[in-house]
């Protein structure tokens, strides 16, 4: 098993996405896609066979049992063109029976299925979306496969792209090769010796339009490029993707679009390609799933499948970028059901009982929801941290990622932005408070995780204060003013200091001390009780290591 050799470095990790909209219905103009052509589908798989009996067999009901059953969850509905045999659409059909207990969408998902003879005579079958929807998610623009955007979005954009310039009558589209002369049609998962598996290769297909789909292609001269549109969008299995070093191949600081950069990335000169969703690397044993990345770039094949040599002989087999004679397996598996979780699939009861994951997120600072950094001056920086843990009687590594929204003063180490917590471990994140200019600033520190125990995503207050360079303390104006009974004189230090406070009366004679003691940096409120003190105006003043500062108040009994 390909692994990446430490866990740690990770810093392009995606959580599961939220999409920024809710609306059922949208005009056919106001959809932002791409309708794909052939050609794109060729990018995305030409199924290849291999002429090796593999003698695997997993047939779907074993893995019903195992999660007692899988009601359907979804209604796939297929089309089939060119004068298909009747045994060929009995297996078709049962490919989807086997999908439509594994995803979940109140939107039905129309297929057209075309017996082709026009594939190449090593070509099994290929398939894709037809066409991708640009939505606004966390992560900017995206496209995602018309079934998915309609599952998540609950709009049908099939019927909605009636009439529109990207109208389509189907969200996939699936090509099988109808001159292969070695298809076994059943359904009982025992394929026999130099036979291969129509079932399974349609439910590869079907996964490809569902969303097992990259968006990265061969451009000439040794150079890859990634997306569509303009400006440039990934799909969001792209947002997913990693290099061995854990760099998303969607981040342009390390990758440009297109580069060699990129192309090289993909071939596996940087340490393999990786699908690294949180909910795939909590069930995959705390690592991100490695994806075919031949050295040579092999079209059809390259990047939008899971690595060959890993997953072979394995329950997670099915998206392979090949199929053997004599294998079959009639289920999607843990590993694409996490995937498919992660791009934002709503999982039916079939696959949210392989994907379950039984980690405990502890964020010891989440009782207060915030953290202070206290105060500093511009220019300079304060640390502080929070502590994750997986609890000790958990059964599955916590996965996290630690990320900062809004203000941009603060920040975390790159190298702790991501996390794999084994049952008991526990890291504490340094996160840096670095202002550029003074006054106060909040911001939230965020926590996606894969534990089922704490809200998620975890969100904490970052708030931090800078004053002026070289400036020791700012002196404010009490609160209330006038007062009555009780004020409060507001101050803050930016570094430990001694501090007096005095109050006097108009005529400048001395009243009272409030506070004459050694202080830590940090935003004060000095308490004055003035039962004691005649109505009238009196005169405050701060003593901070020799400078000092007044302001005026106003008593009224």
């Amino acid at each position: 098993m390909r692994k990446i050799k430490t866990l740690f470095i990770i810093i392009g990790i995606l959580l599961p996405t939220s999409l920024l909209f809710a609306q059922t219905t949208v005009n056919s103009d106001e959809i932002v896609g791409k309708i794909l052509t052939e050609e794109d589908i060729r990018h995305i798989c030409e199924l290849d066979y291999l002429d090796v009996d593999a003698n695997t067999f997993i047939p779907h009901r074993e893995l019903r049992n195992k999660d007692g059953g899988g009601s359907k969850r979804a209604n796939i509905q297929a089309d089939f063109v060119g004068g298909w045999p009747q045994e060929a659409i009995n297996a078709f059909e049962y490919a989807m029976d086997v999908w439509e207990s594994h995803i979940d969408s109140p939107i039905p998902i129309r297929v057209v299925a075309n017996w082709n003879r026009d594939l190449g005579e090593n070509t099994l079958g290929s398939a894709g979306p037809t066409l991708i929807i640009q939505l606004q998610n966390e992560d900017g623009l995206t496209y995602y496969p018309i079934a998915l955007a309609s599952a998540v979005s609950e709009v049908d954009y099939v019927a909605e792209s009636q009439g529109g310039p990207n109208e389509v009558d189907y969200d996939i589209t699936v090509n099988m090769n109808a001159n292969f002369p070695s298809w076994y049609f059943g359904t009982d998962a025992q394929t026999p010796s130099g036979q291969w598996d129509f079932v399974t290769v349609v439910l590869h297909e079907v996964g490809h339009g569902l969303g097992f789909t990259g968006s990265v292609r061969e451009s000439g001269g040794g150079s890859a490029q990634m997306g569509f549109g303009f400006p440039v969008a990934p799909i969001i299995y792209d947002r997913f993707v990693i290099d061995g070093n854990g760099n998303n191949l969607t981040n342009r600081s390390t990758y440009g679009n297109p580069s060699q950069s990129l192309f090289n990335a993909v071939t596996g000169s940087v340490g393999g390609i990786y699908f690294a969703g949180l909910q795939t690397i909590g069930s995959y044993d705390g690592s991100p799933v490695p994806l075919y990345d031949p050295s040579e770039w092999n079209q059809g094949s390259s990047y939008s499948h899971v690595d060959l040599n890993t997953f072979t002989g394995t329950p997670d087999a099915l998206m392979r970028p090949q199929i053997s004679s004599a294998f079959a397996i009639h289920s999607p598996g843990s590993v694409v059901c996490t995937i498919f979780g992660d791009m934002g699939w709503p999982l039916g009861e079939s696959c949210a009982a392989e994907t379950g994951t039984e980690s405990q997120i502890v964020v010891h600072e989440f009782e207060t929801g915030e953290i202070d950094f206290g105060v500093t001056n511009e220019g300079k920086s304060l640390s502080n941290s929070v502590t994750i843990s997986n609890a000790a009687g958990a059964s599955d590594p916590l996965v996290a990622r630690i990320a900062v929204s809004g203000e941009s003063s603060f920040r975390t180490n790159s190298q702790t932005r991501f996390l794999v917590l084994q049952p008991g471990e526990k890291q504490e994140i340094p996160i840096l408070f670095a202002p550029s200019s003074e006054g106060v600033t909040t911001s939230e520190l965020v926590i996606t995780h894969n534990s089922q125990v704490l809200e998620n995503p975890i969100s904490l207050i970052l708030k931090g204060e800078a004053l002026e360079r070289e400036t020791t303390f700012i002196l404010e104006q009490n609160y209330p003013n006038p007062f009555n009974s009780t004020t409060r004189i507001p101050y803050a230090l930016s570094e430990q200091a001694n501090v007096r406070i005095d109050v006097y009366d108009a005529l400048g004679r001395h009243v009272k001390t409030l506070l004459d003691e050694q202080q830590s940096p940090g935003r004060y409120n000095q308490v004055l009780q003035a039962n004691d003190l005649s109505s009238g105006l009196f005169i405050y003043r701060i003593m901070v290591d020799g400078e000092s500062a007044t302001g005026k108040l106003l008593y009224t009994k």
